[in-house]
């Protein structure tokens, strides 16, 4: 993902240390590489939660937004009849 999600996520993890963990990971071989595929979903599973709970918010607003343009097309059809 990139740094902007990472942000909105409050993961605080940067572009660098993600780099070294990737490093580490596979400079360590084949042990390495599956401790970091364990920690890599962890991870993602710690971050689910925060990622429904933002799914959830654009669908709603989305939602929200086209009952507003529905209503205010039939309030200008209203007006010019």
């Amino acid at each position: 993902g990139t740094q902007r999600l990472r942000d909105v996520i409050n993961k605080g993890v940067t572009e660098q240390q993600l780099d070294e963990i990737v490093q580490d990971a596979f400079s360590d071989g084949w042990k390495g590489f599956v401790s970091f595929l364990s920690a890599l979903v962890l991870w993602l599973v710690s971050s689910l939660p925060a990622l429904v709970i933002l799914a959830v918010v654009i669908v709603v607003v989305i939602v929200l937004l086209r009952r507003r343009r529905r209503r205010k097309k039939r309030q200008e059809t209203q007006e010019a009849e």
